[in-house]
């Protein structure tokens, strides 16, 4: 009478890999290994900022955070939010950082028209209500040119600007451009760029899956960086 092998579960699997897998040499084993890393490095970089989701809030109507001293013009096909604190004397136009908006100065603007000057606060692209999107220009010379449209718009000739960090570059800017158009300049902690500052290809910025880690990042850094 034969007796029946019992393999233990180590056995068996041994027997089916003998049976089913191929043998690999070392060279072999690492060129798959090569491989596996590229393709899962291509599926984190090409599809999985699709399957994310996008965190922090939800996004709004802008209109219906609108101050009630608030306004939306359009420059350049663009929207631009800005607040005016009406007053007789020379006209201030506050300009904010990184970060930053025309709630930076709701404590600074009221001051200043109490003190006796017409003042305005934007939000610059890309900021607070103002308009966003992956392709605008955001470079200091375009933001620099938009307010001086905006002055145009609003008739004034000439302005102080009050500024906050890399506010003080796109006022000197204006005042390099438009000596004529800018009377005087008050710095708060600026960031002054004596050199050209290095831009994102634009062909980058055009690849469908940088766009959306782009998203991706802003929802999650920036909800982070400035929430409150």
């Amino acid at each position: 009478m034969k007796t029946k092998t019992v393999l233990t579960p180590q056995q068996r699997w041994q027997q089916f890999c003998q049976q089913y897998i191929p043998q690999l040499s070392r060279r072999q084993k690492w060129t798959l290994i090569g491989f596996s890393g590229i393709f899962i490095l291509l599926f984190i970089v090409l599809i999985l900022p699709f399957l994310l989701p996008l965190a922090g809030p939800k996004s709004v109507d802008p209109t219906t955070l609108i101050d009630p001293n608030g306004e939306f013009i359009t420059l350049d096909s663009k929207s631009v939010y800005f607040v005016h604190y009406p007053s007789e004397g020379e006209t201030v136009i506050l300009i904010h950082g990184i970060g930053g908006a025309t709630v930076s100065w709701q404590g600074t603007a009221p001051s200043l028209q109490a003190a006796g000057f017409d003042v305005y606060a934007l939000d610059l692209l890309g900021a607070g209500l103002s308009e966003k999107g992956l392709d605008l220009d955001y470079s200091h010379p375009a933001q620099a040119e938009m307010i001086i449209e905006f002055m145009d718009m609003q008739n004034i000739s000439e302005a102080n600007l009050v500024t906050h960090a890399f506010g003080g570059n796109i006022a000197i800017m204006m005042a390099e451009l438009y000596p004529n158009r800018v009377d005087r300049i008050a710095m708060v902690a600026p960031t002054i760029f004596t050199e050209a500052i290095p831009q994102v290809s634009p062909f980058l910025l055009d690849l469908p899956f940088v766009k959306q880690w782009a998203r991706v990042l802003m929802h999650f850094v920036v909800h982070e960086a400035v929430g409150e």
